[in-house]
């Protein structure tokens, strides 16, 4: 999910900020689900592609994940709990709601509690800037621990940076219209063996200098070979000053990218001896096709 830092300029994208920090999700969602938000049913089967490999390769039994600009903690909340994002939409569905915070926490709590995976073990921690989204993450299970914090502004709090030592893997689904290399070098200098970092910046959106910071900590930076949909554009006219701003003719078709859809690159960074022990379409191969069904299912 995305991070609210004070944006360095004006975003062509649209922008739900009003939405973004509440103490509860449901009327954050209630705005992109018309949408058809997908980004994180790609992205779950291959942050699981990347837990498997991770505890094979290092021998570790648990894997610690360390989600950027996290949100309400939506990624893992389907590492842990056996949901999908249709059911995650429906949860939090507005609709004849009474709109009392304590029922609603309770309501999703015993949802949940139902659907928690032991297939595998994972700790979670959410990074935001965004204090409600991380105590409702925290709240409901979707994190075992957060950070509330810009990182493009300050550098990591000493038991922060002791909270994060362990990490294996980073992944950043969202976000990466409002954090930069500043947040990367942060986070990285202060992880003790190299982790692998799963990101997925928009079509459009620079991110060089993000890959040459991860770079600079000795992980090579592969790209899968299709872009996957994020969400439909909100309207018209975020589509042409997306376009725009990509240097695109905005007189293109509606049907641009995956049928008026946002598109998003994955990027996996990882040590060379990791990437010559398992290639990128080896984790990709089932990943995308499970990602594929499950996104296909939310829409």
């Amino acid at each position: 999910m995305s991070s609210l830092p004070e944006a360095p300029r004006k975003l062509a994208k649209a922008s739900f900020d009003t939405l973004y920090d509440r103490p509860h999700p449901a009327r954050y969602f209630s705005a992109l689900r018309p949408l058809e938000y997908k980004i994180p049913a790609y992205a779950q089967p291959v942050i699981e592609e990347c837990v498997s490999a991770l505890a094979e390769l290092r021998g570790k039994q648990k894997i610690t994940v360390l989600d950027l600009c996290s949100g309400y903690g939506v990624n893992g909340g389907l590492l842990k709990y056996d949901v999908s994002m249709d059911e995650l939409y429906k949860l939090y569905d507005d609709r004849g709601v009474q709109p009392n915070l304590e029922k609603r926490l309770s309501r999703d709590r015993e949802f949940l509690k139902k659907r928690k995976r032991t297939d595998h073990d994972i700790t979670v921690i959410s990074q935001d800037i965004a204090l409600n989204a991380l105590k409702y993450a925290e709240s409901v299970g979707f994190a075992d621990a957060t950070i509330k914090a810009n990182l493009e502004r300050r550098p990591l709090r000493g038991n922060e940076a002791c909270l994060i030592e362990d990490v294996d893997l980073i992944t950043v689904t969202g976000g990466l219209s409002y954090i930069g290399s500043a947040t990367f070098e942060r986070v990285l200098g202060a992880i003790k063996q190299s982790p692998w970092v799963l990101f997925f910046p928009l079509q459009h959106t620079a991110v060089q200098e993000i890959r040459d910071t991860i770079a600079s900590f000795g992980l090579d930076v592969e790209d899968a070979p299709r872009p996957v949909p994020q969400r439909r554009f909100k309207d018209e006219r975020e589509r042409r000053a997306i376009l725009a701003e990509s240097g695109q003719d905005s007189t293109l078709p509606r049907d641009w990218a995956f049928g008026a859809y946002l598109e998003a690159k994955l990027c996996l960074a990882r040590p060379a001896a990791d990437i010559g022990a398992l290639p990128l379409r080896h984790i990709l191969s089932e990943a995308f096709d499970a990602g594929s069904r499950s996104a296909e299912s939310a829409a």
